[in-house]
């Protein structure tokens, strides 16, 4: 799983949202589906959001303090794909 972020470097005025890409191993084929939660500094960003053509994007995030912070995804996983999770270091400025 990749997670990216829309602004980082970020400053504190800007909202932020990041996208996560989850994709399947090799031999498997098509597209995954489920969820993913997104967490900022251990803190969920909304309710989970539902994969659309292997992608989740978060709610917009703003007013986060100068400095770096821990971006977490998590695929919640299915009954067919287990569950994963990718980070990533939001510096704001």
């Amino acid at each position: 799983m990749t997670v990216t972020s829309s602004h980082n470097p970020a400053t504190v005025s800007q909202t932020i949202t990041y996208t996560a890409t989850v994709a399947l191993q090799a031999p498997a084929s098509g597209t995954v589906t489920g969820t993913v939660q997104f967490e900022v500094d251990g803190v969920a960003v909304g309710p989970p959001v539902v994969l659309v053509n292997g992608q989740a994007t978060s709610p917009g995030v703003s007013g986060l303090a100068p400095g770096s912070h821990s971006v977490r995804a998590i695929f919640l996983g299915t009954a067919t794909h287990a569950p994963s999770a990718g980070n990533l270091a939001q510096t704001v400025q």
